[in-house]
């Protein structure tokens, strides 16, 4: 008998490799020289839980030749960590960049694994300090320690995302230094509250050095259990192609 899986257990689609990078992509057709549009995201542009996510769709509408550099669990640290996708995404005549939680970078108060930007891997002395009676040794996931630290004090959570933003801004930022752009930005709106969601004014902070910033309204597949329901539904990626269908006007 086979090994029994939760009913909302992850499906396994097919990845690929990409020169010497350690990072796994979706599987995708491989584009020998320059590609269109290059994009670098996490979960939602890699199309955790969908059959056929926005990059995908978006590639078949419009006949853009598009190299989806998205990663599960990753941000702005890794993408920029990462050589051979950083070269990937300059091989390409626009860089579409899915605007990342602000749980996605390390900051003063921990540091995350370079290539999986959802673990940390060392809590620094100011988180210590400013949580004394909460034992960290074992927390790993930044999203459970986020949870954790808010509960306790949210008054003191108000410095840990002050710190979080400023991190944030500054990983963007060196992130769209390195990018030959144009760039835009892609920036998707749950109608869920969303661990530190960066907010207007951090993407504002941004646009003068992006081509554009493309809003979209998603909505989480309510019809899915467990962590998918954390995920766009169908009809979702469907509106993000849509609404990027004319992406080659801006390169």
């Amino acid at each position: 008998m086979g090994r029994l899986s939760p009913l909302w257990a992850e499906p396994q689609f097919p990845t690929c490799l990409f020169g010497q990078s350690r990072l796994r992509f979706r599987a995708q057709q491989q584009i020998t020289g320059r590609a269109d549009v290059a994009v670098l995201g996490s979960g939602i542009s890699f199309g955790r839980f969908s059959e056929a996510p926005w990059p995908e769709l978006l590639a078949r509408r419009s006949g853009l030749q598009l190299r989806n550099l998205a990663v599960p669990q990753t941000g702005p640290e890794a993408w920029v960590q990462d050589d051979d996708l950083m070269a990937l995404a300059a091989r390409s005549s626009l860089q579409l960049v899915e605007v990342p939680s602000c749980l996605r970078v390390s900051n003063r108060f921990w540091q995350l694994h370079p290539r999986r930007s959802d673990r940390i891997v060392r809590v620094l002395p100011g988180l210590i300090s400013l949580y004394p009676e909460l034992d960290l040794a074992e927390v790993v996931f930044a999203g459970h320690l986020l949870r954790l630290l808010e509960s306790i004090c949210p008054r003191r959570f108000d410095l840990i995302r002050d710190a979080a933003e400023r991190a944030w801004l500054d990983r963007m930022n060196g992130l769209l230094a390195e990018l030959p752009g144009p760039v835009v930005l892609l920036w998707l709106h749950f109608p869920q509250p969303r661990a530190l969601s960066p907010g207007a004014d951090l993407v504002q902070a941004l646009r003068s050095k992006v081509r554009a910033v493309i809003e979209v309204k998603v909505t989480p597949n309510r019809d899915a259990a467990g962590p998918a329901v954390h995920f766009p539904d169908a009809a979702s990626h469907s509106r993000i192609a849509e609404r990027l269908s004319q992406l080659s006007d801006l390169m």
